[in-house]
């Protein structure tokens, strides 16, 4: 499913929504000479705003791997060849996440609102800098995005969050590339389950591929013995 269906189909599912706890806002840069230098300084005051112990370091995330601050650069420049505008975005569900649950619930509700090019900086956890954590977002866009845009990311925050704080506190430890391996396990489980186990010459039960086990070959006489005396009884 493309970005531009999952927006579609995010954008009327949000129509039908009332109310949200998530916060999503923003404003845009238009990518030109004149908005870089706003932009690349927007990106340096995600990542090296102060946290309450004085530590400035973040990383971006694109929703597939962590990206040190000379490649957020890098992607910026590139990204702003490509696209129109840049949205510089703030997220927050509304609730006291840690930092991985917080990166996981951003990727997710980026992404499932139709949203592929952008980066995230968590300020949550041992990153954050506010009693409120939340992230800041680079999003690259073609388009002005609209209320509608806006509100399909607080209705899709709103769905999220739930099951996210839930796996999050059973998993403390669960990073976003940890949740994507444990999600492609189950598929390939799941996909065991549907398509059966590979064949081998001897089953699991101890069974050949004749279906005889020892205990059926052991069971032959035995078997044997108790036909004749039927046979015996039926004679007589």
């Amino acid at each position: 499913m493309s970005a531009g269906t999952r927006r579609s189909m995010s954008r009327t599912a949000g129509r039908q929504s009332q109310g949200t706890r998530t916060v999503a806002k923003s404003n845009y840069v238009r990518t030109n000479a004149k908005g870089m230098g706003k932009l690349f300084a927007s990106a340096n005051y995600m990542m090296f705003r102060p946290n309450e112990e004085g530590e400035t370091h973040r990383h971006g995330h694109n929703g597939l791997k962590e990206h040190e601050p000379h490649e957020v650069h890098t992607w910026l420049a590139e990204q702003s060849k490509e696209h129109q505008y840049c949205y510089r975005l703030v997220l927050s569900p509304g609730r006291n996440l840690g930092e991985e649950a917080m990166l996981h619930w951003a990727n997710r509700t980026l992404r499932e609102g139709g949203h592929d090019t952008y980066m995230v900086f968590v300020h949550a956890g041992d990153k954050g800098h506010t009693q409120n954590p939340h992230v800041h977002v680079l999003l690259m866009s073609d388009l002005r995005l609209d209320k509608q845009d806006f509100w399909v990311m607080r209705t899709t925050g709103d769905r999220l969050v739930a099951g996210i704080e839930a796996a999050y506190q059973h998993n403390p430890h669960l990073s976003w590339d940890k949740w994507q391996a444990m999600q492609a396990e189950r598929a390939a489980k799941a996909d065991a389950v549907e398509n059966g186990p590979a064949k081998s010459g001897v089953k699991s039960k101890g069974q050949d591929e004749t279906g005889e086990s020892g205990n059926d070959r052991k069971e032959e006489p035995q078997k044997a013995e108790r036909q004749r005396r039927m046979q015996m009884d039926m004679d007589m």
